[in-house]
């Protein structure tokens, strides 16, 4: 018989699921057997992804739909994928959002908001589902990060240092549970083809040489099927070309 898919048994949670690399991410997940709690604030997209990986398997998929920015809303996400499935083994802290402005010109709310769903919402959610992997030993915090995470630019300010308060956080993290066999994996693509930058109303040139969600997506999964003795720490993606 040939093998089970390497994930089957395990639950995900995947925020931001519903475009882009979060939906890339939980169609890969479900596709090598995993459980995946899909999570963001558009239902029916959710729906439509779920209905998907329901209709082809071998994972399963339930929607909950959360504004991670909401601390109750986080809690009942974490609580609801438990009940539903059993403890979490996979975490994708994917859900984010763009927000770009002069410093002489930023919006104090806008920096709060940003660093909520940026930066606040991954601690948290990570910090909900630390007691299950800590208890069996096991498990994995996926955090989507940037190239931003590493530099900043004109404008970038609220953006950029989100970004690089993931980036700090998750190399903290990896640390603190690395001994407990718990794999950190910061993943930091520059310039994917999502709809991030175009609902901040930033145009991006040379969009069709963009990375695609998808493979995204792959690297993470390749990531997690590394022996149990390796972890990808920090991985930068980056388009082969983008020339003008």
């Amino acid at each position: 018989m040939p093998a089970a898919p390497f994930l089957t048994g395990q639950v995900a949670i995947v925020t931001g699921a519903s475009a882009g690399i979060g939906r890339a991410t939980a169609s890969l997940l479900a596709a090598e057997g995993a459980s995946v709690v899909l999570a963001a604030r558009r239902a029916a997209r959710l729906e439509g992804l779920a209905a998907e990986i329901n209709q082809d398997g071998p994972g399963r998929a339930l929607v909950v739909p959360t504004d991670v920015s909401d601390d109750a809303q986080l809690e009942r996400l974490v609580a609801t994928a438990r009940e539903t499935f059993g403890p979490i083994d996979i975490l994708v802290n994917n859900a984010g959002y763009v927000a770009v402005s002069p410093v002489a010109d930023l919006d104090p709310a806008k920096l709060d908001a940003i660093m909520r769903v940026n930066f606040r919402a991954p601690v948290l959610a990570t910090r909900l589902v630390l007691p299950d992997m800590l208890a069996r030993g096991s498990g994995a915090i996926v955090n989507i990060g940037s190239a931003s995470s590493k530099r900043g630019w004109p404008t970038g300010t609220p953006y950029v240092a989100s970004k690089f308060a993931l980036r700090g956080f998750a190399l903290c993290l990896f640390e603190e549970v690395r001994r407990s066999n718990i794999r950190v994996v910061n993943v930091y693509p520059d310039f994917v083809a999502s709809e991030l930058f175009a609902a901040a109303g930033t145009r991006l040139e040379h969009a069709e040489r963009a990375i695609p969600p998808r493979d995204v997506a792959a690297t993470i999964v390749n990531a997690l099927r590394l022996d149990g003795r390796t972890t990808a720490v920090e991985i930068d993606m980056a388009p082969t070309d983008m020339g003008g």
